[in-house]
């Protein structure tokens, strides 16, 4: 089982994930032996806090491109961002600034964890009308996002990205929705969101055959996998 990752941060020198080429190709390592095939970078865009790093963005993904086809073969890496709403999303999206997932109509969305829930709708229902397709970046974590919410949302379209890792958090109320939103098979894509080797590696396997025990082979293969190949590389 070979899995498809598309939130996270190795690019270098773009955000707060990986800080050198030596770590950012460790980390590529990383998600190759632990089988991961399909890669969408996706530094913040978030210029508050990160600037224009788009040129960056861009260095980092051909340096990063060129090794794995010298080393990697069968990886496909593609390169986007993970856009942090703030109210003007939509004019990023239009002139440009913010990529979407390998020039999908596909937007990794990401919105303040206390953002209240109507401002979130309104700029998930915004990027819609604009024509684009919002991707909830770790949709667990948004406490005030309510399952009937989330439910009217993907009626309208709206996906939803899970972070791996949060699989298994001692966070109780963190733990209870995370359940709520795989019961109700309401993710559709499960990714890293890696930022280092370490705490928060692009390891993305740890908890595959637990979720396809509990939750079905089926939907395990296509949350890890099979929805984001067919989305980024099938669906343009």
């Amino acid at each position: 089982m070979f899995f498809s990752d598309i939130h996270n941060h190795l690019l270098y020198n773009t955000d707060d994930g990986a800080k050198s080429f030596d770590e950012m190709v460790k980390m590529v390592s990383a998600a190759y032996n632990g089988g991961t095939r399909l890669i969408c970078a996706t530094p913040h865009f978030a210029p508050s806090d990160f600037g224009n790093n788009s040129l960056n963005a861009e260095s980092a993904f051909n340096e990063l491109s060129a090794y794995c086809k010298e080393n990697y073969k069968d990886l496909t890496l593609l390169l986007g961002n993970e856009l942090f709403c703030d109210g003007n999303e939509v004019q990023w999206l239009k002139e440009g600034y913010c990529r979407t997932l390998n020039n999908t109509r596909y937007v990794l969305a990401e919105y303040p964890f206390p953002e209240k829930e109507k401002v979130i709708i309104k700029s998930l229902d915004a990027i819609l009308c604009a024509g684009y397709v919002p991707i909830i970046a770790h949709a667990e974590r948004y406490n005030n996002l309510s399952l009937e919410a989330i439910r009217r949302l993907k009626e309208n379209g709206v996906l939803l990205q899970m972070n791996v890792k949060n699989y298994k958090t001692l966070d109780i109320g963190l733990n209870l929705r995370i359940k709520r939103l795989l019961s109700n098979r309401l993710v559709d894509f499960i990714s890293s969101d890696a930022h280092n080797l370490l705490t928060r590696p692009p390891l993305m396997g740890e908890y595959y055959e637990k979720i396809s025990q509990k939750y079905g082979a089926s939907y395990a293969e296509n949350i890890f996998c099979t929805n984001a190949k067919r989305l980024l590389t099938e669906e343009k």
